[in-house]
């Protein structure tokens, strides 16, 4: 189940959807299609478990838990990346940043923290 939301996703893709604060009911005028949108959730979620998983702590990290709500965020920023990435993002000059390229530089920062930093006061670790 992924860790970000509709709402959280909406908020970073607001250009692309034309405003709407949800996935539901969107018609064949936005694209991609909100089906787009829910399958990069359930990948981004299985990224974010898989790192976890691998430094053996336990997943899905619980709701109402401070790390739910980075995981959450760097989940988004996955989201975001796929969505503004799937419609084109050329580049306007050399060494300019576009926005999908932000999304996927805040993801990596965000899976590279979790590789990295010590989570054990935020998640339990039952197994190596």
């Amino acid at each position: 189940m992924p860790y970000s939301t509709c709402q959280r996703v909406a908020a970073l893709v607001h250009n692309l959807i034309n405003g709407a604060s949800s996935f539901d009911g969107w018609g064949a005028t936005i694209t991609p299609a909100s089906g787009a949108y829910i399958n990069w959730m359930s990948s981004g979620c299985a990224m974010l478990q898989a790192t976890l998983q691998a430094r053996g702590y336990d997943v899905p990290a619980s709701t109402g838990n401070l790390m739910a709500d980075l995981l959450a965020n760097i989940e988004s920023n996955f989201v975001a990346y796929m969505a503004e990435s799937s419609r084109g993002s050329p580049r306007i000059a050399m060494g300019e940043r576009v926005k999908a390229d932000v999304h996927r530089r805040v993801f990596e920062d965000g899976m590279k923290f979790l590789k990295e930093a010590d989570l054990s006061p935020l998640l339990t670790q039952t197994h190596r």
